[in-house]
């Protein structure tokens, strides 16, 4: 079992992500440019092992603690079952 975390950055980011801001506004709301927020979405994707936002969202709506965001299970199961 590998547990990767995200940096308080990425969750600030994932959180205007799953409200469902685009990069520019997360970009304009955090100062910084539209490019860096692709790059810290990229990471963040490649982290959680999420395959799109979409999934990242749902992702992070299925963690109890949303302060916490990620402390997802990158597992694979012989049964095949996902465990969030």
């Amino acid at each position: 079992m590998i547990i990767r975390r995200i940096t308080q950055r990425e969750k600030d980011i994932a959180t205007f992500l799953v409200q469902g801001y685009t990069n520019q506004e997360i970009a304009d709301k955090l100062n910084i440019t539209r490019h860096t927020i692709k790059v810290y979405i990229s990471n963040i994707l490649h982290k959680t092992n999420a395959k799109n936002r979409a999934q990242l969202a749902y992702l992070i709506g299925c963690t109890e603690h949303k302060e916490d965001l990620i402390n997802i299970k990158n597992e694979s199961s012989l049964s095949g079952e996902y465990e969030p």
